[in-house]
């Protein structure tokens, strides 16, 4: 077994045994059917801040009419009713990575209302992969959730619907 195949397998034991940051998901984890592993951005040394992402960070005050921010090849779109009053949202792009960082983190949006995110990965990065999905990682990089994903193989996109605000990154196998 190689090293990314290990790693998702101790991610996906810590899930099970109930570790994780402080933050909870307010909905249960999506099935995983077989490993994930997170998708590193080949052209990262210095970070390659074209479609896949960017290094920096974009933020805006998003308030109960919606909104979206973007950075990169990344987005954010919040619908009508995700917040209750103006917030500012930050979205801090991950280095060396296909994801994001949003903040204020733990931030949670109601059912039916959540924003939806969008992670650009390069063509080169995804080759040979059988499946992709938006993943919600801790500090550590562990895998704490696989989100319900969208992926747009033709754009190089991955879409998701997000519950609360933490790290996600684009996970594959």
């Amino acid at each position: 077994m190689n090293r990314s195949t290990l790693r998702a397998f101790a991610a996906i034991a810590s899930l099970m045994a109930g570790l994780g940051c402080a933050e909870s998901p307010s909905a249960p984890p999506a099935a995983v059917a077989g490993p994930v592993h997170l998708l590193r951005d080949p052209a990262s040394a210095p970070f390659h801040a074209s479609r896949s992402g960017s290094s920096g960070t974009a933020s805006a005050v998003i308030g109960p009419d919606g909104g979206s921010i973007v950075l990169g090849g990344n987005r954010i779109d919040f619908p009508a009713g995700a917040l209750a009053e103006p917030t500012t949202i930050t979205m801090r792009g991950a280095p060396a990575m296909y994801g994001v960082q949003l903040e204020p983190h733990g931030l949670t949006f109601p059912a039916g209302s959540e924003p939806v995110l969008t992670v650009a990965y390069s063509r080169r990065a995804s080759a040979g992969l059988t499946r992709m999905a938006i993943v919600y990682v801790d500090d550590r990089m562990t895998i704490l959730e696989v989100l319900p994903t969208q992926w747009n193989a033709q754009d190089h996109t991955l879409t998701a619907a997000l519950h609360h605000f933490s790290g996600y990154l684009a996970g594959g196998g």
